[in-house]
């Protein structure tokens, strides 16, 4: 029987490369999933075998020095958003939505100007909600305010914001962004209101936020409330609105690189996984794309969650779907997090005695 797990990350738990050191215990394909957020290097690691790893200085969100990781391939660098400034690596009592930027990867795309023709960037699990404005700093761009100072880091400084200096000389390679998600900048469904309280935000710092982004868009210069551009913190509005970066849908680009429906076809049972299974997983995450590629060759497939907060209703339009929550098999939700690599070894090891 030919299994294929499609492994997305369980976030705050268990991450893609830990998942797929299972490989040797159980008679599974494991195939990093992502869809620019997090797990982006593992998957393009996956695609591309003779990638080279390589680590780069730069800042996390909180202006903390770290190294990240990127990959070089060919011409082209890979880098991934949430191994930069990402939420995951920030502890939720820490986190500090309105001081958080996005400085650090400007400070990777700096360095990599001279090194690459194209760089494509995994957007997605990050700590801050600045729309790119550090990345723009990091770059040398003066974001300049009424009195014709320098805003300072992070969202506040966008509120005062009046006008954006380009630094002279500056080169970059073309820019490729794949996003996890298709939210608009503004709005009940933008950056700021579905993804602010995620990075610690309360409900008077959406606010702020969401009026800060609206005036960066308004300096700019150009309608950025768009399809896709609420993804990661709002980066795409520095990326696409100054720097001129493409956007696309990640799903789409990445199951063309692994070959994602050609493994579907073949397998007698799919498998993926997410943290948590919820109205978020169908603004056009991986996972949820996996199961409609399962639909459509009716393969029976398996979802692997931390927490299930869809309804029949919703799930019952997968016919063939099974959900496997980890919560359920632990005492409390911290222990489902603390353990849950043990609680997914059990899954899979009751599904192998079950369908072996």
């Amino acid at each position: 029987m030919e299994t294929v797990f499609f492994v997305n990350a369980l976030k705050g738990s268990l991450g893609t490369r830990e998942i797929c050191r299972l490989k040797n215990k159980f008679p599974i394909t494991f195939v990093p999933l992502s869809d620019g957020g997090d797990g982006f290097l593992e998957t393009i690691a996956y695609a591309f075998p003779l990638a080279k790893k390589c680590f780069l200085p730069t800042k996390n969100a909180l202006n903390k020095t770290k190294k990240a990781p990127y990959l070089i391939y060919k011409n082209s660098a890979f880098i991934e958003c949430a191994q930069i400034a990402g939420l995951a690596e920030i502890k939720p009592e820490q986190r500090k939505v309105l001081e958080a930027t996005s400085f650090g990867i400007g400070m990777v795309l700096k360095a990599l100007s001279k090194k690459v023709k194209t760089v494509y960037i995994g957007l997605g699990g990050v700590a801050f909600n600045d729309g790119g404005a550090g990345c723009l700093q990091a770059l040398g761009y003066k974001l300049i305010d009424d009195k014709k100072k320098q805003v300072p880091l992070g969202i506040l400084g966008l509120l005062k914001l009046k006008k954006i200096i380009a630094p002279k000389n500056l080169k970059l390679p073309k820019i490729i962004c794949f996003s996890d998600v298709e939210n608009k900048l503004l709005g009940s469904r933008g950056s700021a209101q579905i993804y602010g309280p995620q990075k610690g935000a309360n409900k008077k710092e959406v606010k702020m936020i969401e009026k800060a982004l609206g005036n960066f868009q308004k300096v700019i210069g150009k309608n950025l409330d768009k399809k896709f551009y609420g993804a990661s913190g709002a980066l795409p509005v520095a990326l696409c609105g100054v720097l001129k970066a493409k956007i696309k849908k990640g799903t789409k680009e990445i199951f063309k690189l692994i070959k994602a429906e050609n493994l579907i076809k073949k397998a007698d049972l799919i498998l993926t996984s997410e943290g948590c299974l919820d109205w978020q997983s169908l603004f056009g995450k991986a996972p949820f794309e996996i199961l409609k590629l399962a639909k459509k060759y009716k393969k029976q497939t398996n979802f692997i969650c931390g927490k299930n907060k869809l309804n029949n209703n919703v799930l019952k339009k997968y016919t063939n779907l099974r959900v496997a929550e980890l919560c359920a098999l632990a005492k409390n939700d911290k222990d489902s997090f603390v353990n849950a690599k043990v609680y997914l070894k059990k899954v899979l090891g009751d599904l192998y005695e079950k369908k072996c």
